[in-house]
């Protein structure tokens, strides 16, 4: 069968894995906790990392590891399988065009974040992306803050001053799958990046679960 690769929500790295169809991912559960994001490559977690060393944190902070971290672009609860499934079909018609985020901005929310740039290209897949969403019959907030995620359990936490901003290329969204069972993971159901030329339909690829 042909194969493809995945990145471990473990370990970070890349793994070859057989390519299963979409609906043998969901086997076994009814429902699945589900995200829209933009996951940063290794070169860009790395310099996530290096901003967070410049804040003060507390000896009881919990960081976010490398390979858990987001953008989120929506969010949604427990979603049924078919509709998850009606819904990786509906992603492959947004169209995605590279860009390139700025995150400059510390800021704590009663978690410590870092949030980009105002970037028109982001705003605009955000606005795009509600239409299959609404298709399949799926609800979204309407207040949404571009952030990742840096630490949680953060009180007495103090963001520096200024800090460098971390480039950030961005070539794709994920459908992206929280799971609590039977360990706390991500697992990138599909991704859908852009084009040649950076314009046009969104090219989809499945991933399949760490074994």
């Amino acid at each position: 069968m042909p194969r493809t690769r995945y990145v471990s929500p473990n370990q970070g790295e890349l793994f070859p894995t057989l390519h299963l169809p979409s609906r043998e991912l969901f086997s076994g559960a009814q429902t699945q906790r589900l995200f829209l994001g933009l996951l940063p490559d290794e070169a860009t977690q790395g310099a996530i990392e290096r901003q967070r060393q410049a804040w003060f944190m507390p000896s009881a902070a919990l960081f976010t590891k490398a390979d858990r971290l987001h953008l989120t672009m929506h969010f949604f609860a427990e979603v049924e399988r078919s509709r998850a499934l009606d819904l990786q079909e509906a992603l492959a018609e947004v169209r995605m065009e590279k860009t390139h985020l700025s995150l400059r901005t510390p800021e704590l929310w009663g978690v410590a974040v870092v949030r980009p740039e105002e970037n028109e290209r982001l705003r605009d897949l955000h606005d795009r992306l509600l239409r299959p969403l609404r298709r399949v019959g799926l609800q979204a907030g309407t207040k949404w803050t571009p952030h990742v995620t840096i630490a949680r359990n953060v009180k007495h936490a103090v963001p520096p001053a200024e800090m460098p901003s971390v480039d950030w290329p961005v070539n794709d969204f994920a459908l992206v799958w929280s799971r609590f069972v039977p360990t706390a993971r991500y697992e990138v159901l599909r991704r859908y990046g852009a084009a040649p030329g950076s314009t046009g339909s969104a090219s989809g690829t499945n991933l399949c679960p760490c074994p």
